[in-house]
């Protein structure tokens, strides 16, 4: 029996002091802050619950400053309306020195408590609601369930305590101590996990995004048949097919009719230009017999045989040289130098036409 009472009594010492530390009031400074701002008033002078007398501003604990906007950080330094529980940088309302932690930087942390107290006097201070000789045990939990001096948090709920909230499309809301979240325009709740109502059908949670009507696609007939597009094919060849050969043969007449209009003016221009020589040797011709009517009978038969050989001689040269397309001279009408006045008009004549 006696045994049995040594073994019951440290479990009940136990139990009586995890009873006391769950029914005192541990007011932690972050508890402390959010009471500070449900008091807040953005326009009045003092912030956070703060009174104006005697010319300044009666802060709060662990509210400071001109205007209470401050925190009271021991061994740290204070981020202001900086601090916002969800932020990745001003998550806690004091920056602190190497080697301090805690809310307000109170507490000089050790591994030997876990990094979750002080270590004085060989033994562990331990901050908040933990304990334990390495203050590695939690006595409360907020938002979940204490199994075995650990917490087991509820769902959207974090932290040591199970004292932040998870937001999932928002951010803490500080007044009411982050029991709640600010969302954003689609989303409602007290987790920001529901869609909020609108005027137009949305889609389901997570995207809660506007559903626009669907464009129905036309049903298509299905594919010919290959021996159809094997036709389609030979129909198509055939066709190309007969445009170059009506290509090739209209290419081969045109090129026949322009070598026969060559030919054909060539022709031409030789027939003119034969013309040309013949109208002109007629013409000699002709004044030649004008001359010959209008010379006396004397001088006609002093020089007749001499002039029509020379004529003839002159005549026939020029007809030879007009064959082998040689430029014709002129005509000489007289044989010597001793003519009479006939022979210098007739050479006048020729020089004129």
């Amino acid at each position: 029996m006696r045994t049995l009472l040594l073994l019951l009594v440290p479990v009940l010492i136990n139990s009586d002091i995890l009873r006391f530390r769950d029914r005192r009031e541990v007011k932690e400074p972050i508890d402390q802050i959010f009471e500070n701002g449900e008091l807040d008033e953005p326009e009045s002078q003092c912030r956070n619950g703060g009174v104006f007398t005697a010319g300044r501003c009666h802060c709060i604990f662990p509210h400071t400053g001109s205007e209470c906007t401050e925190y009271q950080c021991v061994h740290g330094m204070s981020v202001g309306l900086r601090f916002q529980p969800k932020s990745l940088l001003f998550n806690k309302p004091c920056i602190c020195t190497a080697g301090w932690s805690g809310d307000l930087c109170e507490y000089h942390v050790s591994e030997k408590c876990s990094n979750f107290g002080e270590w004085k006097n060989d033994h562990c201070e331990c901050i908040g609601y933990h304990f334990g000789p390495s203050c590695q045990f939690v006595s409360k939990c907020i938002n979940g369930k204490n199994n075995r001096g650990r917490c087991a948090c509820h769902d959207n709920w974090e932290g040591e305590y199970c004292h932040r909230i998870i937001c999932h499309h928002g951010t803490a809301d500080l007044k009411n101590r982050s029991m709640s979240c600010i969302c954003s325009k689609r989303y409602i709740g007290q987790y920001c996990d529901q869609c909020s109502a609108q005027p137009y059908p949305v889609s389901l949670y997570p995207e809660c995004e506007q559903i626009k009507k669907r464009h129905v696609p036309v049903i298509r007939p299905p594919k010919k048949k290959a021996s159809h597009s094997n036709y389609s094919r030979a129909i198509v060849l055939t066709v190309a097919g007969c445009f170059l050969v009506v290509f090739t043969i209209f290419m081969a007449y045109a090129s026949y009719k322009y070598s026969t209009s060559k030919d054909e003016r060539d022709r031409q221009r030789a027939i003119n230009r034969e013309l040309k020589e013949r109208s002109a040797i007629l013409q000699e011709a002709a004044v030649d017999k004008l001359e010959e009517e209008e010379e006396a009978p004397f001088a006609r038969s002093w020089r007749w045989g001499s002039k029509r050989n020379g004529k003839r001689k002159t005549s026939f040269q020029n007809l030879f040289r007009l064959s082998r397309g040689e430029p014709r001279g002129t005509i000489s009408t007289s044989a010597s130098a001793n003519t009479f006045e006939p022979a210098g008009r007739l050479t006048t004549s020729r020089t004129s036409t």
